[in-house]
Formats: C-alpha cells, structure tokens, sequence
C-alpha cells in the first residue's frame, strides 16, 4: 500500500497491478478502484491458504463481484473462466 500511496501522491495516471487471491481474502484491495481485471488461470497451489478448490474461487471472484470493473480479460482456456465470467457485472 505504501508504493500505491507514494503512486498518488505522485500524481501517476494509472498503475498495473498484480492481485492475488490472498489480497483479495485479506481485503489488502478494498478501497481500490480498478478499470478492469484480467483472470489467467486457477491452479492447486493457494489450496493450502483458501482450504478449497471453492474457497480459492470465492476468493478470485471477489474481483469480478465486488469491484466496479468496465472491463475484463478471461482465460477460455482455463475452466473456472466461465464460473468467474457470470460473476462479471461491467462490459
């Protein structure tokens, strides 16, 4: 947070930003405003923190849910892709 402080502080018009699940679990984002969201892919190697499949999934949709996004990149490829897409409520 301290580097997205120091980005407004310096005026910066915009910043790319990686947000990983646990981010997302641990609220470390909210109060954040984002532009879009890109989903890449939902592998084993969170279960250990989120305890499920699901529970990972949960944590990703977060993004798609909860954040006002105009736009969003999925993954076909990957097969939560379609879960988290009905989740999205932007264009």
């Amino acid at each position: 947070q301290r580097m997205l402080r120091r980005m407004v502080e310096a005026d910066a018009g915009c910043c790319v930003l990686e947000v990983s699940s646990h981010a997302l679990s641990l609220r470390r984002v909210d109060g954040c405003e984002f532009e879009g969201a890109i989903f890449t892919n939902l592998t084993q190697d969170h279960l250990d923190f989120h305890g499920s499949f699901e529970g990972y999934l949960r944590a990703k949709r977060r993004l798609f849910e909860e954040f006002p996004l105009n736009w969003a990149a999925m993954n076909i490829d990957d097969e939560a892709w379609g879960r988290l897409a009905s989740s999205f409520k932007g264009r």
